[in-house]
């Protein structure tokens, strides 16, 4: 949005205009012959009480942290005993506007408040974290009639209500619409059809939410206490779980979340035993709750699946919730100015990113005291507080008390480490095994070129990329059916830039059949781009860095080279990256010069041309230890043995790989505390490789 409707503009207009605000004594008359009412619009609200330039206007973001939801009204003025409008989104109107009338006029009067107080509790609990901040740091509370005690108040009492997961605005009470049997059973049959093509899991899950969406999915574990995987829903969404068990013995307690696009669920479950099926339930900001069952047992997730559709689809309701009434609060009145103590160490490590964070508060004028971290706020038990956080990397955590007169602490900042290494065991990984099915015959119209290079004559070693070239050689001959004759095999010195030439330019014209003939090649080693970005290098054995454009070989130049042979397709697999690190975080420039970027991808990709890439331009295209494969060429690999064919139709189509190296390829590098995603272009649904 343009300037003046930058996030919570505080608006003093002065512009003319026919109207004059109001009265507070003619602002009650108005309320109590129902002129001002609730649901009136806010552009006329606004109207009513003078127009723009009569009026204070303070924007609000909502809990999902989308701004200018909700407005905060009242005339423009220091009297005492003013009355405060809210306006919500209650129509959940998107903004198309930059017009502050215009937004008005799709929002709607929902709260008439006459005590500043209740006003501010009600904003804190229905805002966003950057609304509630500006309100507590920068607003000019006398044109609000409170003080910065009774405001602290306010807003603990606010973040209570969020943190209980109380809502104060009225929930229309609605029952989701029966569902034709004939609709019910359609779906209740493709649903079941997705769970029984999930990927294999060490647990599957099947969930329901209030709003009648239905979630499937399937999980891995990466430690013994740590699951992860993906889930899909109803409505087409593509979600991240992560879930983790918080005690040692049965019955079994756990944490997860349920990450989708715009949209986080966060929740608990139990379990009788390990092998038992379990029971959990989340919840999002906007109220939505979601209860899942899981089991190692796939068939046991199929059942739960048929029960819900067989009788629960048709009673599920939104329960209502009756809006609170608001009573009158009479402030005690406390000479206690100080404010609480924390008392905490300002340096913990975790072994684990679930960890609690504990602590004490000490305040010798109050009995009461909340301690807020992030938003989340909770009431200190005997002085003591514990909050259950999550967090993967380390990370500075900010802790305010507050006591029930509003006297608020300094912040106290906590530096957490977390060390899992210690406690993380990894899943043992299974070997690489091209002959685990059977794929199609030998082509003669089949060709590959396989390049491995791990050590570099002037750069660090790319560590695993020959042993990545030497096993995909066998993927080249057992996968895509190419004979021995066809294949070229380039590893470490071999792959050097006058042999690398010598294949592209003497070897594989003599291979190609024009419009016949398709080319796979596989390139395992380092990648880097020009100084301006606009090029990208694939290093031969004795590259330098330094004079790429005279010892490297450009991409630009190998599509030029393939096109020229005219082969009637080509599939490419990059276990390279551009950043300019080494898969061992290792320079690979010798000089003092900046890590070199290319912004986006380069060049036009040829229509025939099929390419994957082991991560995006500025990652690092990491190795495996435990795999002494690059986690790019083992998981596409692995792939390719079948596990990336999600529908089980015995064919893998290039969108289906993607999918599966993405999730493991990404999970994987997470582990090692970096990011990866490898990249595709070219036609998803083209099928790679069939086996029978």
């Amino acid at each position: 949005m343009k300037k003046y409707l930058f996030f919570l503009i505080f608006i003093f207009l002065t512009t003319e205009n026919s109207f004059a605000k109001i009265s507070i004594s003619d602002q009650k008359k108005l309320i109590n012959n129902n002129t001002i009412k609730i649901n009136l619009n806010c552009n006329n609200l606004v109207n009513k009480l003078g127009g723009l330039s009569s009026i204070d206007l303070l924007w609000l973001g909502n809990l999902n942290e989308k701004e200018h939801q909700h407005a905060l009204i009242s005339i423009d003025s220091l009297e005492n005993n003013k009355i405060f409008y809210v306006c919500e989104n209650v129509n959940k109107t998107k903004i198309t506007s930059n017009n502050s009338i215009d937004v008005l006029n799709e929002r709607n009067l929902t709260k008439i408040f006459y005590d500043s107080k209740d006003m501010f509790t009600y904003v804190f609990s229905i805002s966003s974290k950057k609304s509630r901040s500006y309100i507590m740091s920068t607003l000019n509370l006398n044109r609000y009639n409170i003080d910065y005690n009774t405001l602290n108040q306010a807003y603990v009492e606010g973040l209570m209500a969020i943190s209980n997961n109380l809502e104060i605005k009225k929930i229309v009470k609605k029952k989701i619409k029966k569902k034709e049997a004939k609709n019910n059973d359609a779906e209740k049959k493709n649903t079941i059809k997705e769970i029984k093509s999930l990927s294999e899991g060490d647990y599957y899950l099947f969930g329901h939410s209030t709003t009648g969406e239905k979630f499937w999915g399937s999980t891995m574990s990466i430690s013994n206490i740590v699951q992860v995987g993906r889930a899909f829903s109803s409505e087409g969404k593509t979600c991240y779980i992560r879930s983790e068990q918080t005690t040692k013995n049965a019955p079994f307690k756990g944490i997860f979340y349920l990450k989708c696009p715009n949209q986080r669920i966060d929740g608990s479950w139990t379990q009788k035993s390990a092998t038992s099926p379990g029971l959990g339930q989340g919840f999002a900001d906007d109220g939505e709750v979601i209860t899942a069952f899981f089991s190692v047992n796939k068939n046991t997730i199929i059942k739960f699946a048929n029960n819900y559709f067989d009788k629960g689809s048709s009673k599920i309701e939104i329960a209502a919730v009756k809006e609170k009434e608001q009573k009158e609060i009479k402030q005690s009145v406390s000479k206690d100015k100080s404010p609480p103590k924390i008392i905490i160490d300002e340096n913990l490590t975790f072994k684990n990113s679930n960890y609690i964070l504990e602590g004490k508060v000490v305040d010798k004028g109050s009995k009461t005291i909340y301690v807020e971290i992030d938003g989340d706020i909770q009431k200190a038990t005997d002085g003591k507080f514990s909050f259950n956080r999550f967090s993967p990397f380390n990370e500075k955590v900010k802790i305010v008390a507050t006591d029930q007169w509003g006297n608020r602490s300094k912040e106290k900042i906590v530096n957490i480490k977390i060390d899992t290494q210690s406690t993380v065991v990894a899943k043992k990984l299974e070997k690489l095994n091209p002959s685990k099915i059977q794929f199609n015959q030998l082509s003669k119209d089949k060709v590959a070129i396989v390049i491995g290079i791990e050590g570099y004559d002037r750069t660090p070693k790319a560590t695993y990329a020959n042993l990545d070239a030497k096993y995909f050689y066998e993927y080249a001959r057992l996968t895509f059916g190419i004979d021995k004759s066809n294949i070229k095999l380039l590893i470490d010195q071999d792959a050097n830039l006058i042999q690398s030439l010598g294949v592209l330019k003497k070897w594989l014209p003599g291979k190609i059949n024009q419009n016949r003939t398709e080319l796979v090649i596989f390139f395992a080693g380092h990648g880097l781009a020009s100084n301006d970005g606009k090029e990208l290098y694939l290093l031969p054995q004795d590259s330098d860095p330094d004079l790429l454009s005279r010892t490297a070989l450009s991409r630009s130049e190998l599509f030029k080279t393939i096109l020229d042979l005219s082969p009637k397709k080509v599939i490419m697999f990059f276990d390279t990256c551009y950043s300019g690190i080494s898969r061992d975080e290792k320079t690979l420039l010798a000089s003092a010069r900046p890590v070199r970027l290319a912004s986006s991808e380069q060049g036009i990709i040829p229509d025939n041309f099929t390419i994957f890439s082991a991560s995006q331009l500025d990652q690092i295209s990491s190795g495996l230890k435990e795999a002494n494969h690059g986690i790019f060429s083992y998981f596409l690999m692995k792939g390719l043995e079948g596990n990336a064919d999600l529908n089980k139709d015995k064919k893998i189509t290039n969108g289906e790989l993607l999918t599966y190296m993405d999730q493991n390829v990404s999970q994987k590098a997470a582990e090692l505390g970096r990011k990866q995603n490898p990249s595709l272009s070219g036609n998803k649904d083209d099928v790679l490789v069939s086996y029978r």
